[in-house]
């Protein structure tokens, strides 16, 4: 994302690209919006952002370059990177309109010189090269987009989640008022180089006033109830090439799981099951975990490619209030009750920021 942030920088007959100075949603629709800068008019762009590694084989040792979920943003621009990891290769580039990808599977394959190489599709990050710049493009499709009134208001933009992001995005809130608000001293997020909708992790924090506190990365998760289990299920997943895989050790260095929402209630006894019925929605979601990567190694919830460790794709948690009754069958038991010391409770704000604290710094002195 970086640098294509760098491609809107003004330029020798190019006024640049702005976004807006407002927090921009973790899980809105459009990656980011750009408008010429300086521009006063409420009226702005979507951005939808596609990255890949680099480029695999394909028939006769031709590189491929593949995208995943390209189809269903119409309206939008589509930046698909080629970040060309492990080569000498510039970084490679290319935009198409949304509306080109109505059909199909929403998987582009890109080869050298076929239909989606092209000199209109084909950009680059900076200037003098024979491709067109990635930040002029997009501002000639802003224009032309202005004059079809087929741009968007900056509220239409922030409000277009998906329910699932929707979901994500409430959790971000009860982090900000639940957590975040109530960390001694206060908590920074990087707002200035948000991660890339590919990276593994959601948010990038750090204590106020720590400028030399490296910024710590933290995946979000909502638990959910499910009814085979008194235990709460976390996914602990990210998708590669199109394929749904554990976590690896380097994607993050917490895992912040909220508590479930779904309506499904846990495998419980009868009452129980009465009295998490009846507690209100700020009782049943007073819980976090608050997690290390040390310990989702040490759990081996995680993939460690030096020790052959896979990972796993879900694990379970326990989000309920009290401890199982002691004639209660074993196998509904959690079997990663270490991580129980992990678990934060924010009834009480001042402890719970304070707990926050404590296992933040933990974190990174590990």
């Amino acid at each position: 994302m970086s640098l294509l942030r760098e491609s809107f920088r003004p330029a020798t007959g190019f006024f640049g690209l702005e976004e807006p100075r407002v927090r921009w949603p973790l899980h809105a629709r459009a990656d980011l919006v750009v408008r010429p800068t300086g521009c006063t008019e409420d009226w702005w762009l979507p951005v939808q952002v596609k990255s890949t590694r680099g480029a695999s084989q394909g028939f006769y040792g031709r590189p491929v370059w593949g995208f995943n979920s390209v189809r269903g943003y119409p309206g939008m621009a589509v930046v698909c990177i080629s970040l060309e990891e492990g080569s000498h290769e510039a970084p490679r580039v290319w935009v198409f309109s949304g509306d080109s990808f109505t059909t199909g599977t929403g998987y582009l394959k890109v080869t050298p010189g076929g239909k989606h190489d092209t000199e209109e599709s084909r950009c680059a990050f900076g200037w003098g090269t024979c491709e067109k710049n990635v930040g002029a493009v997009l501002l000639e499709m802003w224009h032309s987009a202005h004059v079809s009134n087929g741009l968007a208001r900056l509220d239409t933009l922030r409000t277009q989640l998906s329910p699932f992001h929707l979901a994500e995005q409430a959790m971000m809130e009860r982090c900000q008022h639940q957590l975040f608000d109530h960390v001694p001293g206060g908590l920074e997020e990087n707002s200035e180089t948000p991660p890339c909708p590919s990276d593994p992790y959601d948010i990038e924090i750090r204590l106020s006033g720590r400028p030399a506190m490296k910024w710590q990365r933290v995946q979000l998760k909502s638990a959910c109830w499910i009814s085979q289990s008194r235990n709460a299920l976390v996914p602990s997943c990210k998708k590669t090439r199109r394929v749904t895989v554990p976590y690896d050790e380097d994607d993050f260095e917490f895992l912040l799981v909220g508590s479930p929402h779904n309506s499904t209630l846990p495998n419980v006894t009868p009452s129980e099951r009465r009295l998490l019925s009846g507690m209100n929605a700020a009782e049943r979601s007073r819980f976090f975990h608050f997690i290390p990567m040390a310990e989702l190694v040490r759990e081996e919830i995680v993939a460690v490619g030096r020790e052959g460790q896979h990972g796993v794709r879900n694990f379970s948690l326990d989000f309920l209030p009290w401890d199982p009754p002691p004639n209660y069958s074993r196998r509904y038991s959690n079997k990663r009750a270490s991580l129980l010391q992990w678990r934060i409770d924010t009834s009480d704000p001042f402890r719970a920021g304070q707990r926050f604290f404590e296992i933040l710094e933990y974190g990174q002195r590990r």
